[in-house]
């Protein structure tokens, strides 16, 4: 059934629009993704669950190249929520797929590996995902510092440390951080770095979600220019 069509789905409660949009936005359904995330967005009374469904809807509008309005989104969320990492951490992503300064991406991507490493475990947070938020965010710093052309020691030991925290076994979060390792690497040249790693960590994301948002743009980097 088309995403806006059914009464069914106009009575939808917002957790299953925020899931259905969420679903849309990994297939790259991302107009029918962002009108379902608006809906459940504009419904959702949980202040917690509205962070979420914000930063999931930037994301959208960062895939459609709708660069201010995403950045605005993930500012909102970060002033939300000025403790959760995962804000930050797409800040920074976007700065840099926009090829905005590198500093700021930097500093986006140290606080978001701040803010994570302090998280408490506990019954909102497990360890498993909490190693994932984690991973995601020490990537993303992997290729920030990357940008920057930091030291090479601490670009290694971010990757190091994502890549041992995120198992294969949650394939669209394992997608995103061999996504992020490759642009990483792709910014070096040189062993343990270069194209051929980039092309590999790119080649992993792609083979482990396909059809994922993550998965697709490995793709898109792997393509001949």
């Amino acid at each position: 059934m088309p995403a806006g069509g059914g009464a069914s789905a106009g009575a939808a409660p917002s957790d299953y629009l925020f899931f259905r949009g969420s679903a849309l936005y990994q297939l790259g359904c991302l107009d029918e993704a962002s009108q379902i995330l608006r809906r459940s967005l504009g419904t959702q009374t949980n202040p917690a669950r509205k962070i979420v469904c914000r930063n999931q809807l930037s994301r959208v509008l960062m895939s459609q190249g709708r660069w201010d309005d995403a950045e605005a989104c993930f500012r909102e969320c970060i002033a939300e929520s000025p403790k959760h990492g995962g804000n930050p951490c797409a800040l920074a992503e976007l700065l840099l797929r926009r090829g905005q300064p590198a500093a700021l991406a930097l500093d986006a991507a140290r606080s978001a590996v701040a803010l994570d490493r302090v998280a408490a475990i506990g019954p909102k947070l497990d360890q498993e995902n909490y190693d994932l938020n984690l991973a995601e965010s020490l990537t993303v710093l992997a290729w920030a510092l990357a940008r920057n052309q930091a030291d090479r020691s601490e670009i290694r030991s971010a990757l190091d440390e994502a890549l041992h925290r995120c198992p294969p076994t949650t394939k669209p979060v394992f997608a995103e951080i061999h996504y992020f390792a490759g642009q990483a690497c792709a910014l070096l040249s040189g062993e343990p770095f270069g194209p051929a790693e980039a092309a590999r960590h790119f080649q992993t994301a792609a083979a482990a979600d396909p059809a994922g948002n993550y998965g697709r743009l490995s793709q898109a980097a792997l393509a001949p220019h």
